[in-house]
C-alpha cells in the first residue's frame, strides 16, 4: 500500500482538484483568479498555546507553491513535500526581512515533527543566513493563509494548524476576512494572527476537535459485494486509491487512515415494543465485560437509531438472564453469533470538514453462510469556520458514487442494499431450519 503521493500525483490531484465546484463562504467574496495563493506561517508556539516563551524564536511565512483550485477549504492537509518553500520571510513586527532562497528548491519547511531541511539547512540544504540568529526550538506550524483575488481586492483564509503527525499537518479553517489586493505580507499575517485564535478550543485539542451533526444516529448506505474476494485485497487499493486523487475533495485520516477489527457478536432480535424494533448486540471485551449496541429498524433513508452501553458486567455470561433483569418490558429472540472481521478506511472531507468510514466487512456464522459489504457511514465533522451541516446527505452520496466507481475499476460486482446484518442473520436461521427439515424428513 502506498502512502506517499508522488509528483505525478500530486499533479494529478491539483488537476482533480480544479474540477471540484468552488464552496464560498460567508463573506460573499468570490474568488475570481486561476490560483490560490498560500503561506506557511510558522512561529513561537506560545503564540498559540500557554507555554513558556522561547527566547528568540522568528516569525516565518513560507510561501508555498500556489494552488490551483480557487474554493475554499474547511480543511488542508499537507504532506512534509508539500511544504516545499518557492519563497520565505522573516517577519519582525511590521518589518520582512528577504530570505535567500535554499538551494534545493524541494526542500520543506517543516518535516512532520520539526522545521526542515528548507529551515535548519541538512540533509543537502542551505541554511539561511537569515536565520542564523534565530533560535528555532520552539518554532512551530501556526497557520495556513489562502489568499484569493476577487473583484474588489483580496480574501484570505485563515487556517489554524490543528494536528501535526510525523507525516503530515491538519489545518482547519477558523476565520475568513477581506483586504486590499496590495495589502504588504507583514500586515496580511499581523492581520491573521488577529483572528486564529476563533475556535482556539476545539481546534488546539485533539478530543475536542470534532462535533456529531446528528448524536446517536447512524447514517450509513451498504454495498454488498457479489463476488468471492478478499476484503483486504480490497482495502489496499481503495487506500491507494484516495491517496492517489481518485476521491477528489477527500484526504485519507492522519494518523487514523486505517483501522482493523474482528469480534465475535451475539443478537437479540427486538420483538417488542414496536417503537423499538431492531437488535440488542453484545460484543465482549479483553476485560470480560461486554459492549452492548442497541440498534432499531430504520428511521428514515439511511439513518437509524444506534446506542452503546459500555464495560457491562454479566454474571456467567448470561446475556438472557441480563436482558431480562434490564429489559423486563421487552421481548427478544435470539439469533445465530457471528463473527465480523473488518477493515476500517478512514477519510475527511477537505471542503465540508465532515468525516466518513469506509468499513470493508466479512461476516461469518455457523454453516459457512457470510456476506460482504461495504459500507460508508458518515462519522463527525471537523468544527471550522462556515460549517453547512446542510452538504452532508449530497456529500454522502458522493462519496457513496466513488466507492462504486473504485469497486467497478477493481472488477468487483456490487450493489447498494439496504440488507442489515438482522436480517442476514434472520436469513440465515430461516435457511438452517429449512436444511435441518430436509434432513428430518
Amino acid at each position: 500500500m502506498r502512502f506517499a503521493a508522488t509528483a505525478e500525483v500530486a499533479h494529478r490531484r491539483v488537476q482533480e482538484d480544479q474540477r471540484r465546484p468552488a464552496m464560498h463562504g460567508a463573506t460573499g467574496a468570490e474568488p475570481t483568479t486561476a490560483h490560490v495563493t498560500r503561506h506557511l506561517v510558522l512561529g513561537d508556539i506560545a503564540r498559540q498555546y500557554q507555554v513558556l516563551e522561547g527566547k528568540n524564536t522568528p516569525l516565518i511565512a513560507a510561501e508555498l507553491a500556489p494552488e490551483p483550485n480557487p474554493g475554499q477549504r474547511a480543511t488542508e492537509y499537507l504532506r512534509p513535500a508539500d511544504t516545499a518553500t518557492v519563497g520565505m520571510h522573516v517577519l519582525d513586527g511590521r518589518t520582512q526581512t528577504p530570505v535567500q532562497s535554499p538551494a534545493n528548491a524541494a526542500d520543506p519547511v517543516w518535516a512532520g515533527l520539526g522545521p526542515g531541511t528548507a529551515l535548519t539547512g541538512s540533509g543537502g540544504g542551505a541554511k539561511a543566513a537569515a536565520l542564523a540568529a534565530y533560535d528555532l526550538a520552539c518554532l512551530a506550524p501556526l497557520m495556513l493563509l489562502r489568499t484569493h483575488s476577487t473583484g474588489s481586492g483580496g480574501l484570505t483564509e485563515v487556517m489554524m494548524c490543528s494536528r501535526v503527525r510525523a507525516f503530515g499537518l491538519v489545518f482547519v479553517r477558523v476565520a475568513r476576512f477581506t483586504h486590499d489586493a496590495d495589502l504588504p505580507l507583514p500586515d496580511l499575517v499581523a492581520e491573521a494572527l488577529t483572528h486564529s485564535s476563533r475556535l482556539a478550543g476545539p481546534v488546539m485539542s485533539d478530543g475536542r476537535a470534532f462535533e456529531v451533526l446528528e448524536p446517536e444516529v447512524e447514517i450509513e448506505q451498504k454495498i454488498n459485494l457479489l463476488d468471492e474476494v478478499s476484503i483486504w485485497a480490497l482495502t489496499q487499493p481503495v487506500c491507494a486509491a484516495i491517496e492517489e486523487g481518485q476521491y477528489p475533495g477527500f484526504f485519507l485520516d492522519p494518523g487514523y487512515e486505517l483501522t482493523r477489527w474482528q469480534f465475535t457478536q451475539d443478537t437479540f432480535e427486538v420483538l417488542s415494543p414496536q417503537e423499538q424494533a431492531g437488535y440488542f448486540a453484545f460484543a465482549k471485551m479483553p476485560d470480560g465485560r461486554y459492549v452492548l449496541k442497541m440498534k432499531t429498524s430504520e428511521r428514515k433513508a439511511y439513518r437509524h437509531e444506534k446506542t452503546f452501553r459500555h464495560h457491562l458486567e454479566i454474571p456467567d455470561d448470561n446475556l438472557e438472564a441480563f436482558l431480562e433483569r434490564e429489559y423486563p418490558t421487552y421481548s427478544f429472540h435470539r439469533l445465530p453469533t457471528l463473527v465480523r472481521a473488518r477493515f476500517d478506511i478512514n477519510l475527511e472531507s477537505a471542503e465540508t470538514g465532515h468525516c466518513f468510514g469506509i468499513s470493508i466487512d466479512d461476516v461469518t456464522v455457523a454453516g459457512g453462510h457470510s456476506l460482504r459489504q461495504a459500507e460508508i457511514e458518515y462519522l463527525k465533522t471537523r468544527v471550522h469556520d462556515g460549517s453547512d451541516h446542510a452538504v452532508l446527505d449530497s456529500e454522502m452520496d458522493r462519496l457513496v458514487t466513488l466507492v462504486e466507481e473504485n469497486l467497478k475499476r477493481l472488477d468487483v460486482r456490487a450493489e447498494r442494499s439496504r440488507l442489515s446484518k438482522l436480517t442476514f442473520l434472520k436469513n440465515c436461521e430461516e435457511q438452517a431450519a429449512a436444511a435441518g427439515l430436509a434432513q428430518g424428513g
